[in-house]
């Protein structure tokens, strides 16, 4: 059996090299690669895609051998040559499904060199048309997010009907997404909520998730705490990293269940451990506050930083907050100065603030009082849109004290100019 092990060592495609003789031997094989965790192959210590190949002994009366019976690392993988590729393309040109199907993700994960969605979305549209549920489901998936072909929630909408159809459970709960926003199809809260129960009931993890999602805000059917925890909790059991993550702030906020922030830390952990960025700044906070773990402010700043690694503007922000106060770190303005930046570039409020405040007492940069008035009326008109309190811009009357009317001018031109991924700047200062 081949199996296309993608960078992170998910199967990402599996095709029978050679069959058992029985159609429904190898299609359970097949299904129980797909749930397989792989050691991906590296080049330079980068792990990279490549080919597996899995020998499978097929006896009746015993069951697959589970995850961790299957050899892992370097005894399993082999990075894919030019020979292997020729061979798949070979098996593919003579209408092998299988070959098709691997070669199609191949061409999606650049593969060889091979990365070309076009002839990806070519081969899987031949399999799509021929009744492939799989095939049917990537082909809408591209279309969805105009790879391969043009952006076309429609069609994208038609082939995963198509695919649901007939079963298939990620069909089912992508349909669902799509009933309960309305993309591609009219918006149908009751129609949605029957996919995902069925992509659930074939122990779909998201669809778990998203109907906890429609029970927690009485979407297609009548709300309910208590069922909304219950599917939530079924997907984070099964390692769901944003059910976790929910799980974790149900916790943290006592919000439909018991408040228990240590519980809160432990889903946090496991969301994080999938490198979900809102679990990762969660735990920052938690850390930082003492909240379900002793306080542990550089432990924080290491979560933090994960978060902001992965664009979290609130992370960024909290790290500016606590290097500019020195707290249970040493201070550094500068440093603080530019966690800000980035997270006021990418609109965060609480950023606005600050870096009207920093502007105001000259930490990290010099003193302007213009800067400080303008980042410190874009925080109020921010804050107030988003009904968040910012403290910080209590010092907007003592300010336009000390600003004559041509710098109130140029402040307030400056905070009406703010646009997300630009700071506001003056004379080469921002």
């Amino acid at each position: 059996m081949l199996v296309l092990v993608d960078e992170a060592g998910h199967p990402a495609a599996v095709a029978i090299e050679y069959s058992s003789g029985n159609r429904e031997l190898d299609l359970a094989a097949v299904d129980a690669a797909y749930r397989w965790k792989f050691q991906p192959g590296k080049v330079l210590a980068t792990p990279v895609a490549g080919i597996a190949r899995v020998p499978v002994a097929f006896r009746i009366e015993n069951e697959l051998p589970p995850r961790k019976d299957l050899p892992g690392g370097d005894d399993l993988f082999e990075q894919t040559d030019k020979r292997e590729i020729a061979e798949i393309e070979g098996k593919a040109a003579n209408d092998n499904p299988d070959a098709a199907f691997l070669l199609s993700r191949m061409y999606i994960f650049g593969l060889g060199e091979r990365k070309d969605s076009t002839k990806a979305m070519g081969l899987l549209e031949k399999l799509a048309i021929e009744g492939n549920a799989v095939a049917q489901l990537y082909v809408g998936a591209m279309f969805g997010e105009g790879s391969g072909a043009a952006k076309d929630s429609v069609k994208e909408a038609e082939w995963v009907q198509k695919a649901a159809d007939q079963g298939n459970a990620d069909a089912q709960n992508l349909l669902g997404e799509l009933l309960a926003t309305g993309e591609g199809v009219a918006k149908n809260f009751p129609a949605a909520v029957e996919m995902f129960q069925k992509a659930a009931a074939q122990g779909v993890a998201e669809a778990e998730y998203n109907l906890g999602l429609m029970y927690g805000r009485g979407d297609g059917v009548v709300k309910d705490d208590a069922k909304a925890v219950e599917w939530i909790e079924k997907a984070a059991t099964q390692g769901y990293p944003r059910a976790e993550y929910s799980l974790g702030e149900m916790y943290d906020y006592g919000n439909r269940i018991g408040k228990d922030a240590v519980k809160a830390v432990e889903w946090y952990q496991k969301a994080a451990a999938q490198e979900n960025v809102d679990a990762e700044y969660s735990l920052g906070w938690m850390y930082s506050h003492g909240e379900g773990v002793p306080r542990d402010v550089p432990k924080a700043m290491e979560w933090l930083e994960k978060a902001a690694s992965h664009g979290h503007d609130g992370a960024e922000n909290s790290l500016g907050w606590i290097l500019a106060r020195g707290d249970g770190v040493p201070k550094d303005s500068t440093k603080a100065m530019d966690w800000y930046r980035k997270a006021a570039a990418q609109g965060n409020v609480h950023a606005f603030g600050n870096m009207g405040w920093m502007y105001e007492h000259g930490e990290g940069v010099e003193r302007d009082s213009v800067l400080a008035f303008a980042w410190l009326t874009l925080a109020a008109t921010q804050s107030k849109a988003e009904q968040e309190t910012v403290t910080e811009t209590q010092d907007l009357p003592a300010l336009e004290k000390i600003l004559t009317q041509e710098q109130l001018r140029e402040a307030n031109r400056l905070s009406s100019s703010w646009s997300k991924g630009h700071l506001l700047s003056r004379e080469g200062k921002q």
